[in-house]
């Protein structure tokens, strides 16, 4: 009994180190968000509920509503650039 439950143990520690990481600054790379307040090129978005201050990649201007994706963070900053809008185009 105890040497299914040290394997079973075993078996979900090595799952667990080989997910992809969720939290902290690795686990905003990719998420969408929305621009709350003007980037030009600073402004606020938000992601995943929270306001977040962030900075044009590009250093572009982004309207209010715009949808953008966390390129990367640099402390409480985060970098972000437009979505591309999905063509309609049948």
């Amino acid at each position: 009994c105890a040497a299914v439950m040290t394997i079973i143990l075993l078996a979900l520690t090595l799952r667990a180190h080989g997910a992809p990481v969720k939290t902290g600054k690795q686990g905003m790379e990719g998420l969408i968000g929305r621009v709350t307040r003007n980037l030009d090129p600073m402004g606020q978005v938000q992601v995943r509920g929270e306001i977040w201050r962030a900075l044009s990649e590009d250093q572009s201007t982004l309207l209010e509503n715009s949808r953008v994706v966390v390129v990367k963070s640099e402390g409480l900053t985060l970098i972000v650039k437009e979505v591309e809008p999905e063509s309609t185009e049948v």
